[in-house]
């Protein structure tokens, strides 16, 4: 069951990702956007914000892996597993909420544009808000695979550099709430760019690393299953 809830995560991310497809949201529209592209919409968005939503909250077996992960490394006083179940629920938080937030914008038809905008704005200052934790949670992790000699038994060193390397190319996003225009926007290159990219390394690596662990978890329980 282990493998599945870590199979669910990269299966949540491509239903996520044909959500957003189909919403027209795969990359954010610009701030100045008018809110007619929300509202003219309604039926693609709904359909696609809610398919968007199936697949964010798979994410939350795929964090439990990660927090296992990390008891295995430490054992059951392990600190740090208890950092990425935070984690893992603030992230599945921040992914889920702004999509809400864009279906509460467009649920009525006829709501004043005001209000609208107010909500989609709302959403996506949150979205990239994102940005924030994932920096703090993957640069803490980087540095304590790095700098843990008995983390390295179960972790590569690499993945912790890996950790410290996206950390780090999430940092434009946190201009995305203060700039409304250029690349420093939440739909720019660099805002929503880097971190978008950054992203996809970090998860395929996790992923991997994750399935490893469990391989390695199966075959030394069966080692002692036939040893009694």
């Amino acid at each position: 069951m282990n493998r599945v809830c870590i199979w669910l995560g990269p299966i949540g991310t491509a239903i996520m990702l044909a959500g957003l497809v189909i919403a027209g949201l795969a990359v954010p529209p610009p701030p100045d956007a008018p809110v007619t592209f929300y509202t003219d919409h309604r039926q693609a968005m709904q359909t696609g914000l809610m398919i968007a939503m199936v697949g964010g909250a798979l994410y939350l077996p795929w964090m439990a892996m990660l927090a296992r992960s990390f008891k295995l490394a430490e054992g059951d006083r392990s600190g740090f597993a208890y950092l990425q179940l935070a984690f893992g629920v603030i992230f599945t938080v921040l992914v889920e909420f702004p999509y809400l937030l864009l279906q509460v914008a467009i649920y009525r038809p006829g709501t004043p544009a005001a209000v609208v905008q107010g909500f989609v704005d709302t959403a996506w200052v949150m979205a990239a808000g994102f940005g924030y934790t994932h920096f703090i949670a993957l640069l803490v992790t980087g540095i304590y695979i790095v700098r843990e000699h008995h983390a390295l038994e179960v972790f590569p060193s690499w993945l912790g550099w890996l950790n410290i390397v996206c950390a780090l190319l999430c940092m434009p996003s946190f201009f995305a709430g203060a700039v409304r225009s250029g690349v420093l926007a939440w739909n720019g290159f660099v805002a929503f760019g880097f971190p978008s990219v950054s992203f996809f390394p970090w998860y395929v690596a996790w992923t991997y690393v994750l399935l490893r662990q469990d391989r390695r978890v199966s075959v030394a329980a069966s080692a002692v299953t036939t040893a009694v």
